[in-house]
């Protein structure tokens, strides 16, 4: 299972292309908020977060999904949940 930064933004990066259909996923970075990406609304938001949980089986709080400001506080949160 990745657990780090650099394991676990692909696999993010992966399912926000498949999500948004994203033409360049490298435009994808940490610092990508939900306003940089077209069609990424609550609905979608959500769709992004059971789809992150699915992929590292992991579960989030509403907590910690309201807390997320961006794709590098979702990468880290996993890397947290997905720790030895």
């Amino acid at each position: 299972m990745p657990n780090t930064p650099s394991d676990i933004l692909p696999v993010v990066r992966d399912i926000l292309e498949r999500t948004f259909f994203v033409a360049n996923p490298a435009d994808i970075t940490l610092e990508t908020v939900a306003s940089d990406v077209d069609g990424w609304d609550s609905l979608t938001h959500t769709q992004v977060i059971l789809a992150v949980e699915r992929a590292f089986n992991v579960r989030f709080s509403a907590r910690e999904v309201t807390a997320l400001a961006n794709v590098g506080d979702l990468v880290a949160l996993i890397a947290a949940k997905t720790a030895p």
